[in-house]
């Protein structure tokens, strides 16, 4: 007798953009699309900084009047996941 007596479950899963935003995708072949638990931290900080996609404007006044889009910004998607 199968413990859910037939009744349907659903398993919900949260997949993590790759660094280069969600038009991208993760890839073992592209080292900088992803952050690998065999990375430096040397590796880890040049990989955000270089290629993380960010969610900021295009000039410096349109961030000050608009400030970021959290939707698109990798760092925060990342932070948002660990941290819920």
């Amino acid at each position: 007798h199968h413990p859910l007596q037939g009744k349907p479950s659903l398993i919900h899963s949260k997949f993590f953009p790759p660094l280069q935003g969600a038009q991208g995708k993760m890839s073992s072949s592209d080292a900088n699309s992803a952050i690998f638990l065999t990375d430096t931290f040397e590796d880890i900080e040049r990989k955000i900084k270089q290629h993380a996609f960010s969610g900021g404007q295009d000039t410096k006044k349109k961030q000050e009047e608009l400030g970021a889009n959290l939707d698109v910004d990798v760092s925060y998607q990342w932070l948002r996941f660990f941290l819920e």
